[in-house]
């Protein structure tokens, strides 16, 4: 296998992707939930408010993230199978001997 290295940073994007959607998907529940009770238990406004913005604001940041990380992931694989699909057809057309028709 060609570029290990390269495979696995792919690999590894992808998969940090996935963590960081779930783990921010996680962390703005919390925030929606938490700041919401800390608001109200200290007798402040807009307590709803607060964590609704504060979970908005996580799981977009979350999700423009994910979006970002695994198109990363996908790019560098692309580019991975465009390199291994190129040597390939270079490799039949020269075991054919591919002939080009001369101009007249």
């Amino acid at each position: 296998m060609e570029y290990r290295a390269l495979n696995i940073l792919a690999l590894l994007y992808k998969i940090f992707a996935w963590v960081v959607l779930v783990g921010g998907s996680i962390t703005s529940l919390i925030a929606l939930f938490s700041l919401s009770s800390i608001s109200r238990s200290l007798g402040l406004p807009s307590s709803v408010g607060t964590g609704f913005l504060a979970f908005l604001f996580i799981l977009g940041t979350a999700v423009f993230n994910f979006i970002f990380l695994l198109g990363l992931g996908e790019a560098l694989s692309l580019l991975l199978e465009v390199d291994k699909n190129t040597k390939a057809v270079l490799a039949q057309a020269s075991d054919k001997q591919i002939k080009t028709p001369k101009a007249a």
